[in-house]
């Protein structure tokens, strides 16, 4: 495990000393001041649908890549904890949750310095992860699936750490954000494998106008067979969520530095049409099946979503669902949009987010 420390390590004479300390077990780091490590990480997964969904993939294998973030000293521990956050429509894990173009908006990183492990990484047909050959063969309930082999990969520790030995975790939360809401619930109720679950941006009802005409009108596109994915001319089955930029700002940013909301909008990909195509199979289900939920449940919402609409009907009706947890919590954001992670309101959802997995051992 000493690879760990070894990667931010500044010169050799904090070297022997920072070595010293962790094997004499003399003094330990407090957050605050604990290096940060980044590690590079890959999941061999099978696009398969094993969940209690109903919705189609393709059966074969992918690598699924992303980013682990942790404070140094986590990664010694004899049961480390760990949060997955896997992104939405428009997103990929490094561009949300790890989002670097602009200081202050690391998820991941700001979580890792307030002392928690954190892993973001992309969907199969997003970014650092392999592309699904055709964009229909993928759907919320195989995303759940192959977030439950990465579960399993985590707990034995059968995944690659680039440079570095794999840590085993014993204690896992899993956080979707928007159409992840599906995904993260899914995943909780078909396999019952985690330890604690976060939807941030998302709900099963109080879809506002706004979010039922992008549907539609991404839906549309899906219908005539989709368009090719970004930088792979062959591979179809993809559309935006939003048919313009115009339209991504519109529903996905709020109160947003003008540098972030640049920087967002030329980052924003298009999304597999399986996933739109799964999204009333996958509301059905959660709606007979998130009952059977037992472990702790943290909902966050920005006042101003502008695709969830904070009402009685909408999102403050979501924790409703959840009566077989004995502990739900939900966070209603004031001046916060539906890109939470990217809105000047960030410190304030990191800050509640910490908290809250602070007080339940994450």
């Amino acid at each position: 495990m000493g690879g760990w420390s070894a990667r931010l390590l500044l010169g050799s004479g904090l070297a022997v000393a920072l070595s010293a300390v962790l094997v004499t077990g003399t003094a330990v780091a407090s957050p605050e001041s604990d290096d940060v490590v980044k590690v590079p990480v890959s999941f061999e997964v099978t696009n398969v649908n094993e969940s209690k969904v109903a919705c189609q993939a393709d059966g074969k294998r992918y690598t699924v890549k992303g980013t682990l973030a942790a404070p140094r000293r986590v990664l010694h521990e004899d049961n480390p904890s760990l949060t997955i956050y896997s992104h939405g429509l428009a997103y990929t894990g490094r561009g949300f949750f790890e989002f670097t173009k602009v200081p202050g908006y690391d998820y991941i990183g700001e979580q890792a310095d307030a002392g928690h492990a954190s892993l973001a990484f992309d969907l199969p047909g997003y970014g650092r992860s392999d592309a699904v050959p055709n964009g229909q063969d993928i759907c919320y309930g195989s995303e759940a699936t192959i977030i439950h082999q990465m579960v399993g990969q985590l707990r034995s520790g059968e995944y690659r750490a680039e440079g570095e030995d794999a840590v085993r975790f014993k204690r896992i939360a899993l956080a979707g954000h928007s159409a992840s809401g599906f995904t993260a619930q899914a995943e909780a109720y078909s396999f019952h494998d985690i330890d604690a679950l976060i939807v941030m941006a998302f709900a099963d009802q109080g879809f506002s106008p706004l979010l039922l005409t992008t549907a539609g009108q991404t839906l549309v596109r899906c219908t005539l067979g989709g368009d090719p994915k970004q930088g792979d001319p062959h591979t179809r089955g993809y559309a935006y969520f939003g048919q313009s930029d115009a339209d991504y700002r519109a529903g996905h940013l709020h109160n947003t530095d003008p540098d972030v909301a640049r920087a967002a909008t030329e980052d924003r990909v298009k999304d597999p049409c399986g996933r739109l195509g799964s999204a009333i199979p996958n509301a059905v289900s959660d709606n007979a099946l998130l009952a059977t939920v037992k472990v702790p449940v943290l909902l966050v919402y920005g006042h101003n979503d502008a695709l969830f609409q904070d009402n009685a009907a909408g999102t403050r009706l979501q924790r409703a669902h959840f009566v077989g947890s004995k502990d739900v919590t939900d966070i209603f954001l004031p001046d916060t949009g539906h890109a939470l992670t990217l809105e000047r309101t960030a410190p304030r959802m990191r800050h509640e987010v910490s908290e809250w997995l602070n007080k339940r051992g994450f």
